[in-house]
């Protein structure tokens, strides 16, 4: 080779080195792309992850117009993916956030509303289900002024704005706030675009919600009005007369609801259905004037008849104080979700208290001149509808009331009647009906051995009876004692059971050495002691007492596995003590991650070290560490362990609305949100933001 063409070859050579490698560099774009998109999932500006997104689309548009002969951009150019990576997937995700970008950067609920569950909102006239929803907590947290502003945008359709008005009014009876309840009501008077008789009936309506009672006066003042208007049809009148008559007796006018009756039954020439007549006749014996109630009855002279009133009256006493239901055949009493005695006799709240001493003081008088004339164990003298068991809600009343002694007189009264027409206190097939009554009275009072004897010889059911029975000795009695009567009732409630509620009752009361004693004594299964100890350890935290929780749980290896160290961190998390003070709570739950990512990356299963968890979970166990910072109001935690979650759903975000959140922190659970959901879950989010903004 001569030097010219020597010189023209290495100058070709140094030419081609200085080209790049078009498919060389059409691939390292999508890879630019794909490391992007990763990390503007994790991005919580709004502006900066559009822009991010932007670039993106940009430098996609970029490879299919200068290396569309490549592979990498035939494929990108003719909409197919490439390592996961597309034009299209990625100007979608670029246009969802551009629709939201401006709003999630300062939230407000108009611009949030049409991203929401509900984006039309009531104007259409479709029920704001969303913001119903929202309306009932607001009213509860912070009164009905903010709760109708919550609705403003729905009053332009004044029939569906209405019946949201109703709604917030039982949410507000609900929370107890009565004051609330009347707001309410007088709007829906105001609001309801209803006339005529539809007006009535919609009046009456309330008058027979019982939850709304707060609003009763102002409503039954606005029936007496309607029920006047001229042109109302005769049967309509009726109707609201009969209304009025029984909302006033359950009001406490007994006076005007006489008047009403009378005018009912005489100037109209009307009866009462069996009902009505059955509720108006007992809010009268309540009043205190029986032999009226009992006429209006049509009891008058009819010793059963007689008793069969006076048993509805003692139903709606036990009702009105929330101690058992309003039902003829039965007496159930309400124990469902009540965990303590003391809980279910709490002092009673003033509406239900005013008058109703002087109630149980008419109709114990009424049914002390009833019981001796009974000579015979009928249904209703003994039984499910008996005097006896009405001596029983009479006890129960009393005791609720705080009178122990009138309490403890009631029940022997229906125990000497019980015996009188029986030959004694647990013959009969309807005992149990009214031993469920003594032994509530006998836990109340300390008479642990007579309540265990009514669980025993009336089979009570034990998962509240016994229940309660069981955690009122733990609180009082020793070890010893305990046993006793756990033994007693042994039949309906095994060993094990009365343990779970005799060793957290006794921690709790700092009963160590009798906690100890128990646990010596258990002559089960060995391996069910670790349950015990798990109860002791809750009693502690119940009691406020964290670092003896922690010594007792050391002592006994509780946390020596990744199972114990969970549930240890759960126990010691529900300390308000420990929940409230983020230097000692945020350790807990950073444990509670770091276990939850091993269990998720085993697929929700772990061996070795003793723990097992379902194959078939959510494999989600990390994210409930964020869920328990987000609902504690640790807001920047829950962030940083929900994003580096492995697997990730809404609920944690959904905890983030437990606590009112700052605008700024409002933008970055949305952001959370538009990175990790879709559909309905993310709407569902935008809810709650909604709700949190007002």
């Amino acid at each position: 080779m001569n030097t010219r063409m020597m010189i023209f070859a290495l100058t070709g050579a140094l030419l081609l080195s200085g080209c790049s490698d078009p498919q060389e560099d059409a691939s390292s774009t999508v890879q630019k792309v794909k490391a992007a998109i990763a990390e503007a999932k994790t991005n919580l500006d709004p502006q900066d992850q559009l822009d991010a997104y932007n670039d993106m689309v940009e430098d996609l548009k970029d490879v299919i117009k200068d290396d569309a002969k490549t592979p990498t951009g035939g494929a990108l150019a003719s909409g197919q993916s490439v390592d996961g990576v597309s034009l299209a997937a990625v100007q979608q995700a670029r246009d969802a956030i551009a629709a939201r970008a401006a709003c999630y950067a300062d939230p407000t609920v108009a611009c949030l509303q049409p991203f929401s569950s509900h984006p039309n909102g009531g104007a259409a006239g479709a029920s704001p289900q969303g913001a119903l929803a929202a309306a009932g907590q607001i009213v509860c947290a912070s009164g009905f002024g903010a709760a109708d502003k919550s609705l403003a945008d729905f009053r332009v359709n004044r029939d569906a704005y209405a019946k949201e008005l109703i709604q917030i009014g039982l949410a507000a009876a609900q929370c107890h706030r009565p004051n609330d309840v009347k707001a309410a009501i007088a709007q829906y008077m105001t609001a309801d675009p209803s006339t005529g008789g539809q007006r009535l009936g919609d009046m009456m309506s309330i008058l027979a919600t019982p939850d709304l009672r707060a609003a009763w006066p102002q409503v039954a003042a606005e029936v007496e009005k309607e029920a006047n208007a001229p042109g109302l049809a005769a049967n309509d009148k009726a109707g609201a007369v009969q209304s009025l008559s029984l909302a006033y007796a359950q009001m406490g006018n007994i006076k005007a609801a006489l008047a009403k009756y009378d005018e009912f039954t005489g100037a109209m020439h009307y009866q009462l259905d069996p009902t009505s007549k059955d509720k108006l006749a007992s809010a009268v014996i309540l009043s205190g004037d029986a032999a009226k109630g009992v006429d209006i009855a049509g009891a008058t002279g009819d010793p059963i008849a007689t008793a069969i009133a006076l048993h509805k009256a003692s139903q709606m006493l036990g009702a009105r104080l929330g101690l058992t239901e309003d039902s003829l055949t039965a007496a159930p009493v309400l124990l469902s979700g009540v965990a303590d005695i003391q809980d279910y006799f709490a002092p009673a709240d003033a509406q239900a208290k005013a008058g109703a001493a002087a109630s149980a003081a008419a109709l114990e008088a009424a049914i002390d001149k009833l019981a001796p004339t009974m000579v015979r164990p009928t249904a209703q003298a003994v039984g499910t509808i008996g005097l006896d068991c009405d001596y029983g809600i009479l006890a129960l009343a009393h005791q609720k009331l705080g009178d122990p002694a009138k309490a403890a007189a009631a029940i022997k009264k229906g125990v000497d009647l019980r015996t009188r027409l029986l030959g004694r206190v647990d013959a009969g097939g309807d005992y149990r009906s009214f031993a469920q009554d003594a032994a509530l009275i006998a836990i109340a009072q300390g008479h642990l051995t007579d309540a265990a004897n009514y669980v025993k010889t009336a089979g009570l059911f034990t998962d509240t009876y016994g229940h309660l029975l069981m955690v009122e000795t733990g609180r009082t009695k020793n070890a010893q004692d305990a046993l006793t009567l756990a033994n007693t009732i042994g039949a309906q409630r095994d060993l094990w059971h009365c343990y779970s509620d005799l060793i957290p009752a006794m921690s709790k009361a700092g009963k160590h050495n009798d906690v100890e004693t128990l646990i010596k004594a258990w002559s089960g299964d060995p391996r069910q002691k670790s349950d015990f100890y798990g109860w002791v350890v809750d009693g502690m935290v119940a009691a406020g007492d964290v670092d003896g929780a922690k010594s007792y749980a050391e002592a006994h290896n509780m946390a020596s596995t990744d199972k114990g160290k969970l549930a240890l961190d759960y126990k010691l998390l529900a300390a308000k003590s420990v929940s409230g003070d983020r230097d000692k709570a945020e350790p807990l739950i950073r444990d509670i991650f770091a276990i939850g990512q091993k269990i998720d990356a085993a697929g929700g299963e772990t061996h070795g070290d003793g723990y097992y968890m379902s194959r078939y979970t959510d494999n989600q166990f990390a994210q409930n560490a964020a869920k328990q910072a987000f609902s504690l109001g640790y807001t920047d935690l829950g962030i940083e362990l929900y994003q580096k979650a492995q697997n990730r759903d809404q609920k944690p975000l959904l905890a983030a609305f437990d606590k009112k959140l700052s605008k700024e922190d409002l933008t970055k659970v949305l952001m959370l949100a538009q990175n990790n959901v879709s559909g309905d879950r993310l709407a569902y989010i935008v809810d709650h933001a909604i709700t949190n903004l007002q």
